[in-house]
C-alpha cells in the first residue's frame, strides 16, 4: 500500500513499523477497505510515467454520498 522508499526514506524511523507491519492502524485501514457499504478505495496519482502520490477517500453512500479522505501523501 505504501512506497517506504518515499514516505519512510529512514529506515530506523520510529513512525516506519507502525504504518507498514500488521498493526492496529493497517488493520483498521483494511477493515474500512472490506467492509461492504460505505468503504474506502486507493487512489494512485501519477505524472509522466512517476508515482506521485495517492489518497484513500471513504465515500459514504448510506448518507447521500458524503465523501472523507482519510489519507493523501502527494
Amino acid at each position: 500500500m505504501y512506497f517506504k522508499r518515499d514516505i519512510f526514506p529512514d529506515p530506523n524511523d520510529r513512525n516506519r513499523e507502525y504504518f507498514l507491519s500488521d498493526s492496529e492502524y493497517r488493520a483498521h485501514v483494511q477493515k474500512i477497505h472490506d467492509r461492504p457499504e460505505d468503504r474506502c478505495f486507493y487512489l494512485f496519482f501519477h505524472r509522466n510515467g512517476r508515482d506521485i502520490g495517492f489518497a484513500m477517500p471513504v465515500i459514504y453512500t448510506s448518507e447521500d454520498g458524503k465523501c472523507f479522505v482519510m489519507e493523501y501523501c502527494v
